[in-house]
């Protein structure tokens, strides 16, 4: 009984398949020199090492940056143009937040409970009666 090579091949178990194919392409990649060796190929022709230099030398002469400071928040302090507090209904941690609002009071609104430490993990925004009805779910972060 005489097999053809394929009969041999098609009765290798799939993991030995894939370790010859492995081992073929392994072959080829060394066999082709490893295109992965040496420094790659300046860009351009360019060196960027004096601009690097220069970047690096920047980055240790700019200030840090000040945060301003963290205000408490209180459900009364959204009360601003624009604005009007409907409902606060705290609970442990945080609460959820009922206000009035038009659409350009809520960017401001949205940066005045960032500054205030609440995350805002769910939101709503619906049109009512000519105004928009928001609807807030607040986490509060107690640290510090």
């Amino acid at each position: 009984m005489n097999l053809h090579p394929a009969d041999g091949w098609c009765r290798l178990p799939a993991a030995g398949r894939a370790g010859c194919w492995c081992a073929a392409l392994l072959l080829t990649l060394l066999a082709a020199g490893s295109p992965f060796r040496g420094e790659p190929p300046p860009v351009g022709g360019a060196d960027f090492t004096p601009q690097w230099r220069r970047l690096l030398a920047l980055s240790r002469q700019s200030e840090p940056l000040a945060l301003p400071d963290a205000a408490p928040f209180s459900a009364l302090n959204l009360q601003a143009a624009g604005v009007t507090l409907v409902s606060w209904q705290p609970d442990g941690k945080g609460g959820e937040l009922l206000l009035e609002s038009d659409w350009r009071s809520i960017p401001p609104l949205f940066a005045l409970l960032a500054r205030s430490g609440a995350a805002i993990p769910a939101f709503s925004i619906a049109p009512q009666d000519g105004t928009l009805a928001v609807s807030l779910r607040l986490e509060m972060d107690d640290e510090g």
